[in-house]
């Protein structure tokens, strides 16, 4: 989930409805308050969270590296990568890590993309 933008009741809901299917939770930025209600209200979930450009004052990282299942997930926010005019830098950094997903925000946008070997 990304861009929930003060609205914790919609990340609660996201939440809420997939307790028990998903084994993780990843925010992608512009999200930080209501993502620290979410981690004090359910301490015992895998939230993993980065910042996004409307995170003022963030302490969280810009973009992650996560290891699940298999796979290896290149998670940002992705308004350091320009992917509002291109997917080329984020697919690069994801490459560089060894990443097979890439996960983004900012563009309030779905995208779903295979670019060579990553996953967009």
């Amino acid at each position: 989930m990304s861009d929930s933008h003060g609205k914790a009741g919609a990340v609660s809901d996201v939440i809420d409805k997939n307790l028990g299917k998903a084994q993780m939770f990843i925010h992608l930025g512009d999200g930080e308050y209501e993502s620290d209600l979410i981690i004090v209200e359910y301490p015992h979930l895998d939230f993993r969270r980065v910042a996004g450009n409307c995170d003022y004052c963030s302490r969280l990282p810009l973009s992650m590296i996560i290891d699940a299942g298999g796979a290896r997930i290149f998670a940002a926010h992705g308004h350091s990568y320009g992917v509002k005019g291109s997917l080329e830098h984020i697919t690069t950094a994801a490459k560089q890590n060894g990443c097979n997903i890439v996960l983004f925000g900012h563009t309030h946008g779905r995208f779903l993309r295979w670019i060579g070997r990553a996953h967009v």
